[in-house]
């Protein structure tokens, strides 16, 4: 369980990450 969640908040890192990337750009 604890290792899906870990990936969900990777993943929400990165998705948020790429989103302020496109912002800036």
């Amino acid at each position: 369980m604890s290792g899906n969640i870990t990936a969900l908040i990777m993943l929400g890192k990165s998705g948020a990450s790429n989103a302020e990337t496109l912002v800036h750009n």
